[in-house]
């Protein structure tokens, strides 16, 4: 007879910088079947470096509040499951989460800017036999966020607000049997550019959501020949089935560049509104349909080129 016991490796650092130190630097490196790590941090030039390897899940969560701070959650490997939270509040920080797992991993992150410019977000998932999802909210403005997926089923990636100017989305996600799914939002107030740089590539479906309020914002890609391109993406491509793309731009000098290339079929809604709005597009399907909507208003332009063994829809409406 004979008692199985599950060993949990749990650490909780709570920091607060003291007048007369620059900064506090924190490492953790956890081994076990189960991992958990609580950092939190408050001050200037502060470092969180998490490293976790567990044979079944890992869970890392981080809190930073101040400027110049690192939160690097950038090696979690686990058999099943990686699990990382992260709140930043301050500005010049930044956030790097890699995450290998066997099963799936999760990312949620809030970081906002309270001065100053320039908040940066990188995230590397690897999830060998399911998915990726991660979720963000980032305000403020010269802030960038890098996002590669790479999944056997699905991706997903959520970025449920990225308010402010100048700021930068990429995202990168590839699916080996399944699909992709993208949902992001980019909120301008003071009138200057935004850029979104989108790319899919899945077995099955790609789905991808954008929407962008201001002056001056960008999704591009396209070519052959709709043009803007702008050295590539946004770009779906579905190697067995279906693209689908949905962008609404509320604002002046905006511009949207789409390649969407298929077994299956292509589709495409887009939605610009205000003034001086240009739209290219770029649909290839080599065993069905491809269809675009597109509605623009104030002095805008539009090309579209599709190519398909199916029925061609193209519509455009220009108004005032």
């Amino acid at each position: 007879m004979y008692k199985r016991i599950l060993i949990v490796t749990m650490i909780l650092v709570l920091i607060l910088n003291i007048p007369g130190f620059a900064s506090n630097i924190i490492h953790i490196d956890q081994v076990s079947p189960l991992d958990w790590a609580y950092v939190m941090q408050n001050g200037a030039d502060n470092i969180a470096d998490i490293e976790q390897a567990a044979a079944i899940s890992n869970y890392a969560k981080t809190e930073q509040e101040g400027t110049d701070n690192e939160i690097d959650i950038d090696d979690q490997d686990a058999g099943t499951t990686n699990y990382a939270e992260v709140y930043q509040k301050g500005s010049k920080n930044d956030i790097n989460i890699g995450q290998d797992a066997g099963t799936s991993n999760y990312a949620y992150i809030y970081q906002e800017d309270t001065g100053g410019i320039g908040n940066d977000i990188n995230i590397d998932q690897d999830a060998e036999n399911e998915f990726n999802y991660v979720w963000i909210n980032q305000q403020g403005y010269g802030n960038d966020i890098d996002i590669d997926q790479e999944a056997y089923s699905y991706n997903e990636a959520i970025v449920y607000l990225q308010k402010g100017y100048d700021n930068v989305i990429k995202i990168d996600q590839d699916s080996a049997t399944a699909y992709n799914y993208a949902w992001l939002s980019q909120h301008d107030c003071w009138g200057r550019e935004n850029f979104i740089n989108l790319e899919q590539d899945a077995y099955t479906y790609n789905y991808a959501s954008v929407e962008q309020d201001g002056n001056y914002n960008k999704l591009v890609g396209a070519y052959s020949d709709g043009s803007i391109k702008y050295t590539a993406p946004a770009t779906q491509n579905s190697s067995s089935d279906y693209n689908y793309l949905w962008s609404y731009q509320v604002g002046n000098s905006n511009e949207i560049g789409l390649y969407q290339s298929a077994s299956g079929s292509n589709s495409a809604t887009i939605t610009q509104l205000n003034g001086g709005n240009s739209l290219a597009v770029y649909q290839i399907s080599t065993g069905g349909s491809n269809t675009l909507i597109a509605n623009q208003n104030g002095n805008a332009t539009a090309t579209v080129i599709q190519t398909g063994s199916g029925n061609n829809i193209g519509t455009v409406t220009q108004g005032p």
